[in-house]
């Protein structure tokens, strides 16, 4: 293919049973104001009618293409996407949120003008009929050193989050092998992002909303009991541990306070909320065995609380570290 027909991005999108969100979400990208790009459409084996959608898609637009897989999750269809991806750059968009009108445009031309590795921008949170826009407020432009500060300091920003609200060079994600774990259900995301900022020589900020990301009331924090969580969650840890370690400018004291902090003031929660909601689980055992994970015994050692949580959440960590379980059980 000559390099005059090669897309700048391409923009990969997972769908899983999203009949209701996918057209919203395909005509905002195809009713751009460019032909630079390629939406590349990955099936996770659909039981409704998105299959239908996506082939309809492809068969009228010639810079949309579809795949169909068998179900694996979100993070098996981006890989799938990022090995048929021919975009110098690639976006990954969710099936039920939808970009602005001008998302190709405005990341075209900071492309043009500084060729960044990475471009993390703004967006618009929709929530019950209301539009709250998240801001992106970190310097705007970062290279590499700044970027290793940055990473110290991950329990304090949401860069971490999400792979909707970034355009990564593709050649980043080549050279250095990055993917998604699929083993990994939540926070998966991070794990994937954390290496990109690592490698990355430099990240373009932007405080214009691009994406508008739609709530999901089926998400982890409102969903009942998730029998994997307690695992995902050490695996998870296990993976971030281990890239640390194998990457000596991240592998101090430094950057374990900061995962000790993330994991206690984000991850503990999220156990914590599990525990609860575990049906005929008795709620001072279930703490007592989220204690015994292994995990605590890094985190604790490193764990001092930030001032950005509630007194009430300082006091619910202070009990669990000392295991006072009992007296939890009465706050919770």
């Amino acid at each position: 293919m000559s390099r005059t027909n090669q897309p700048v991005i391409s923009i990969i999108i997972p769908v899983y049973n999203a009949e209701k969100f996918l057209n919203r979400c395909l005509d905002s990208i195809l009713r751009q104001d460019s032909s630079k790009f390629e939406v590349l459409l990955v099936n996770d084996g659909s039981a409704d009618n998105s299959s239908t959608i996506c082939d309809t898609y492809a068969n009228t637009n010639s810079n949309v293409k579809v795949y169909h897989k068998e179900n694996g999750g979100p993070s098996s269809a981006r890989n799938m996407g990022l090995t048929k991806a021919r975009g110098t750059y690639i976006a990954f968009v969710d099936s039920d949120d939808y970009v602005m009108e001008d998302f190709i445009e405005i990341l075209s031309l900071n492309i043009k003008e500084t060729n960044p590795d990475i471009i993390f921008f703004a967006y618009n949170h929709l929530k019950n009929d209301k539009i709250f826009k998240i801001n992106n407020d970190l310097n705007k432009s970062l290279d590499h050193k700044k970027i290793l500060e940055l990473l110290a300091n991950t329990s304090a920003n949401n860069f971490l989050w999400y792979p909707w609200n970034k355009l990564y060079k593709k050649s980043l994600i080549d050279k250095n092998d990055i993917t998604f774990d699929s083993k990994i259900k939540v926070g998966e995301d991070t794990l994937f992002n954390i290496r990109c900022y690592y490698y990355a020589n430099n990240v373009l900020n932007l405080n214009n909303p691009l994406y508008n990301y739609v709530s999901n009331e089926n998400s982890i924090t409102q969903t009942p009991y998730k029998a994997y969580l307690n695992k995902n969650i050490a695996d998870h840890f296990e993976n971030r541990i281990q890239f640390h370690q194998e990457n000596s400018p991240v592998n101090n004291i430094k950057y374990y306070k900061d995962i000790a902090r993330y994991y206690i003031e984000h991850s503990f929660f999220l156990l914590l909320a599990n525990a609860i909601n575990k049906p005929g689980g008795i709620i001072t055992r279930e703490l007592n065995d989220l204690r015994q994970m292994e995990l605590f015994k890094f985190l604790f050692k490193y764990y001092k609380p930030s001032n950005r949580i509630t007194i009430k959440m300082k006091i619910l960590i202070y009990l669990f570290k000392y295991k006072q379980f009992s007296l939890m059980s009465k706050l919770l």
